[in-house]
């Protein structure tokens, strides 16, 4: 049995029925089921649901992190087209799922923030760590004249994360990228110098 292979399933199994369904509407028994791991398994890894649910968290926010890096990273491309790529990919993933799972961190962040503090202080430490990301890239688009300097770069890169994921929200609703898309193309007229 490889130990570390069945915690990353339970892991990905979790965080699969935590972005469809919330929080409070994944039980245990169904994580179980849908991994093929048993109650006994589960508890050896995870001391109760929160614990799962804060591992789930940090598992979501390490990848999406690298996702945010990876699409941030294209040196040829001038500052406000590095902000697009990390937009576009977002949109991308958005996209693939129907635009019915939205971003797990803002899915927790309405559905328990004001329950859980523990919950809550991982989430921000993950949107921090996001924002963290974009912000480099803001300061370096100032910097090349390509960005505003009305506000600094940690504003603008809350904006923009926070933008991206409000209107992830709307396309949810909507069941359509144009929200998004939408939102994409005024954020990066109204950020240009």
């Amino acid at each position: 049995m490889n130990l570390k292979h069945d915690k990353l399933k339970i892991l990905i199994t979790g965080e699969a029925l935590f972005r469809s369904q919330g929080y409070h509407s994944t039980g245990i028994n169904e994580i179980l089921k849908a991994s093929g791991v048993s109650k006994g398994s589960f508890y050896n890894y995870f001391s109760s649901k929160e614990d799962f649910a804060l591992q789930v968290v940090d598992l979501y926010g390490t990848e999406t992190g690298k996702i945010i890096r990876d699409s941030l990273n294209r040196p040829q491309a001038n500052h406000v087209g590095r902000i697009r790529s990390f937009a576009q990919k977002m949109i991308a993933v958005n996209a693939s799922e129907n635009g019915e799972k939205g971003c797990l961190v803002y899915n927790f962040s309405f559905e328990m923030a004001a329950q859980n503090q523990a919950i809550a202080q991982r989430l921000n430490y993950h949107l921090e760590k996001w924002i963290d990301l974009i912000e480099p890239v803001v300061k370096a688009g100032q910097e090349a004249g390509e960005i505003t300097n009305r506000f600094s770069a940690r504003e603008l890169a809350m904006m923009i994360h926070t933008a991206i994921n409000g209107a992830a929200g709307r396309m949810k609703i909507h069941n359509s990228i144009q929200p998004i898309q939408q939102m994409l193309d005024m954020i990066l007229a109204l950020i240009k110098a």
